[in-house]
């Protein structure tokens, strides 16, 4: 089972709670904030909050669409969309329209009819799409939801395309009243966030179904429908919080391609400049600039943590340009963060000086003791080292028994996302 990569993936999340002509549906905004704020914990999934786009009460099928075909460009990894609020049936095609903040019972015109949806994860270079819908119909108030799934269901072609849908055609999807949130997203969260006693490293997209489903079932409230194609329900959505972690048997395999050092030698800015055709890749080359993308002194760390192996001077390598890739992902997810404004308009332009000098000059968001604090920088990159060398720590024995350690670490790293 594979987590997505959080850096790769994108997620946009739709919600509608107010409508001119439909009853109101006020839990929706709560299923909005509560499944961000779970994609988005590190110790769930990590998903960066710039790569979470939450759209609210959207009044126009351009504004959901125009967020949604971002999305389509930007993801590589895992695409995910969820959509909360009224469902509505066309009366000639049966076709499922996504009720919008104007949309009217009989008027298709002035919804977003969920083709135009299909027609955009078929463009998506994504190789996982996840669809999510807990769509209500509009004959029901706060108490009743309703939602066409088998339409949903039957039009999905994309190869790699998980739906997951809050109930049969024609069936109600229960907002109960005096609940927090829709019946069956309610059951979502809490799973996401409490996990499963399943022994379980991971929360599949499988397990998700299985597991709320059921759930609702005890609670005699309406079926989720599901498709998948291919083994995309296998896809990990999340770490399991209630799994317990041991040495493991058996090690992962390891990743065929071994990463390589973000330091680099003898670049200057300009080349530098020259080959960052990204913003992430400007991220490396600033920390290349600011040149402290590897810890000192790590043959000495590993083996104060317990590493005996006789290679440990080539695996320390290898932590390194884990150590190095967990700041530039530190990086990456904070830059959004008001305070590094500076430094992101900095990388976007490509001045890689200034980008280094903004960054270094932002305070540390903990303090540490009374006389001195030190720079955001700093402090990115002693969580990193604690990150890693944590894992090393851990799997102190098997990488001592390895006969491959540098192998054996980077199956760690894999199988954590560093």
């Amino acid at each position: 089972m594979k987590l997505a990569n959080p850096l790769r993936s994108r997620a946009i999340l739709v919600g509608v709670a107010k409508y001119r002509f439909l009853p109101p549906l006020p839990t929706t905004m709560n299923n909005l904030d509560d499944l961000a704020s779970s994609l988005c914990d590190d110790d769930l999934w990590g998903l960066p909050k710039s790569h979470c786009a939450v759209v609210r009460d959207p009044d126009s099928q351009e504004r959901v669409l125009h967020t949604l075909y971002d999305a389509v460009e930007q993801a590589e990894d895992t695409l995910i969309l969820y959509f909360t609020g009224h469902g509505l049936k066309d009366a000639d095609t049966g076709e499922l329209l996504l009720g919008l903040t104007g949309s009217m019972q009989g008027r298709a015109y002035t919804t977003l009819a969920y083709d135009h949806i299909r027609r955009a994860l078929h463009e998506a270079r994504a190789p996982r799409r996840v669809v999510v819908l807990d769509c209500c119909y509009s004959g029901q108030a706060i108490a009743g939801m309703s939602d066409p799934a088998s339409v949903v269901v039957d039009e999905v072609s994309a190869e790699g395309t998980f739906v997951l849908a809050a109930a049969p055609e024609n069936k109600q999807a229960l907002a109960p009243e005096g609940e927090f949130h829709t019946a069956f997203t309610g059951e979502l969260i809490r799973l996401i966030r409490s996990g499963l006693d399943d022994g379980s490293e991971f929360v599949s997209l499988q397990q998700v179904f299985t597991h709320t489903r059921r759930e609702l079932i005890a609670k005699s409230r309406p079926r989720p429908q599901m498709r998948t194609r291919n083994t995309i329900g296998d896809l990990a959505l999340v770490r399991n919080r209630q799994w317990k972690q041991a040495r493991p048997a058996e090690p992962p395999e390891p990743p065929s391609v071994t990463p390589r050092s973000i330091v680099s030698s003898n670049s200057d800015d300009e080349a530098g400049n020259a080959r960052a055709s990204t913003v992430s890749n400007r991220i490396v080359l600033l920390i290349e600039h600011l040149g402290t993308s590897a810890p000192i002194g790590t043959v000495e760390t590993l083996k104060a943590f317990g590493i005996k192996h006789n290679s440990v001077a080539s695996l320390a390598v290898v932590v390194d340009a884990s150590i190095a890739s967990a700041i530039r992902r530190a990086i990456s997810a904070q830059l959004d963060d008001p305070g590094l404004a500076e430094v992101q308009m900095a990388l976007t332009s490509g001045d890689i000086r200034a980008a280094a000098a903004h960054l270094v000059a932002v305070p540390a968001r903990r303090r540490y003791g009374r006389e001195r604090s030190r720079s955001f920088y700093q402090e990115i990159i002693d969580d990193s080292r604690n990150v890693v060398f944590g894992l090393v720590t851990q799997y102190a024995d098997w990488i001592n028994e390895s006969d491959d350690p540098m192998g054996a670490w980077l199956a760690i790293s894999h199988k954590h996302s560093l």
